[in-house]
């Protein structure tokens, strides 16, 4: 039997036409993607891409919204199944990408939302992911590096500018749902204290330098630089003035296009007058509190 028999079975009974055979098919995948990994199994990103192409026309054939909803849970809760294998979650995680990547312009408008549902679920899914893992840096750095194949390349060859700039709008709202007090009630926050997530910055600048797609290089800019400064429990996270370094030393280079130096630039005057201004509030409350000290010190008098 060919390695990936399974995974194809799987894959053809997932895209059945009847509603029961897939939630059968769903629920035996659960089953076996779980006892694999007990086992020891590490699976291919060949083995998971094809659990995918299932997965996605299961998604497909899936009409009403609440039968969606339930499906998009479902299938979100399929990355517990490889909680004891790392390298086959990150996988799992990968293959979606690619799958989504390379389907994503068949989609008409009937269709769209459902898939943009799941891919916001599964966003979320891999940053709490992290958050489990204690946002360890060389941990981000090999997800992050992963993604930066298609959904953070700023390659519209790799993945459609769509989905990219969908990700990109959606990235620091669901990061900072994942930081929030009300997530620390449902996990552990390993470490929270010395959250750095300075290296997905990195990894966003570089998407600036290498995209040749001005409607992408603005969407980064935007939605993960910009937006970033109003996103004040995500920018404690994040080492402004290291990315303001990092993106001048990059626009500098005598090799860098002269757009994609503008863009570095903007983002390295723009986390400098940020930081002028944090460096300014700061000295602004310390002054406030002497004072304050100051003036009881005085009354103890």
């Amino acid at each position: 039997m060919d390695f990936a028999a399974p995974e194809l079975e799987f894959a053809r009974k997932l895209a059945a036409n009847d509603k029961l055979q897939r939630d059968r098919a769903m629920r035996n995948l659960w089953r076996w993607l779980r006892s694999q990994s007990s086992k020891g199994k590490k699976f291919t990103q060949k083995e998971l891409l094809l659990v995918w192409k299932g997965l996605y026309y299961c998604m497909w054939m899936s009409d009403t919204p609440l039968a969606q909803e339930d499906l998009t849970e479902n299938i979100v809760k399929l990355a517990d199944c490889f909680e004891s294998q790392p390298s086959s979650l990150l996988s799992f995680f990968d293959a979606f990408f690619q799958t989504t990547a390379k389907e994503y312009s068949r989609l008409d408008r009937f269709r769209l939302d459902k898939y943009l549902m799941l891919t916001r679920r599964m966003l979320r899914r891999i940053l709490r992911t992290l958050d489990s893992k204690g946002w360890k840096k060389q941990t981000v750095r090999k997800y992050f590096e992963r993604f930066q194949h298609h959904v953070f390349s700023g390659d519209e060859t790799k993945c459609p500018e769509g989905l990219q700039n969908f990700c990109n709008e959606i990235f620091l709202d669901e990061l900072t749902k994942v930081l929030s007090p009300e997530e620390e009630e449902e996990q552990e926050t390993n470490g929270r204290n010395k959250v750095d997530l300075t290296v997905m910055w990195i990894v966003f600048c570089d998407s600036v330098l290498l995209t040749k797609s001005p409607f992408l290089r603005n969407s980064i800019t935007k939605n993960l630089f910009e937006e970033l400064l109003r996103h004040e429990e995500v920018r404690g996270a994040v080492d402004l003035k290291e990315i303001s370094s990092y993106a001048f030393e990059k626009g500098k280079d005598e090799n860098c296009p002269v757009r994609h130096r503008k863009a570095l630039y903007h983002i390295y005057s723009l986390f400098k007058s940020s930081l002028g201004r944090i460096t300014s509030q700061t000295l602004k409350s310390s002054s406030t509190v002497e004072e304050t000290n100051d003036k009881e010190m005085k009354n103890v008098e």
